[in-house]
């Protein structure tokens, strides 16, 4: 068994480090994420910084390790190795001047949409575009459109069409209509 300071550890002792950082270091790590995640993709650090994207990525595998079969030690000390990471990363982005790339923001009408895959952004968004923004993800925007087949059928035909005015009509139209064709 390990030593520590000069003391055997019995495997109950062992086990119960593990348990005790398992339950420390992933909330903490998640937090140093998110607070990245909110506003920036790995793939705007690795443009603005693909050395330290590069170290991310491998502290990242050196923490995943350590909490799949590490010691207590490696998982306290990878997973603060990612809280540190994530700060500088941040920072660098900052520095840099790096725009939000998490999310896409649309507006029309008086209503502002954010679209994103990343949850993180939520609240960076509502933050920075108010409490009204509605936040949707790539999904949720796929089950919407595909709940306007004529949109679809438009996009595919002519995939560099913009909707530029949608128009309610409680005429229904059909291709054969020749008021439709005009």
């Amino acid at each position: 068994m390990p030593a520590l300071s000069g003391a055997s550890m019995t495997a109950r002792e062992i086990t119960g480090r593990i348990d005790n950082a398992l339950r420390v270091w992933p909330p903490r790590v998640t937090a140093a994420a998110l607070a990245f995640e909110a506003r920036w993709t790995r793939n705007a650090l690795r443009r603005v910084a693909p050395d330290l994207a590069d170290r991310l990525d491998l502290q990242t595998r050196l923490y995943q390790e350590a909490v799949e079969d590490g010691t207590a030690e490696q998982i306290e000390t990878h997973g603060g190795g990612m809280c540190r990471g994530y700060a500088m990363c941040a920072a660098a982005m900052q520095t840099a001047g790096a725009a939000d790339d998490a999310y896409l923001i649309g507006s029309d009408g008086g209503v502002t949409v954010a679209i994103g895959d990343a949850r993180a952004a939520v609240d960076r968004v509502k933050e920075k575009f108010g409490g009204d923004v509605v936040f949707i993800t790539p999904d949720e925007v796929a089950a919407l459109l595909a709940k306007l087949p004529a949109v679809i059928d438009v996009k595919r035909v002519f995939s560099g069409a913009e909707i530029s005015d949608i128009r309610t009509s409680t005429r229904e139209w059909s291709y054969d209509d020749p008021v439709a064709t005009r």
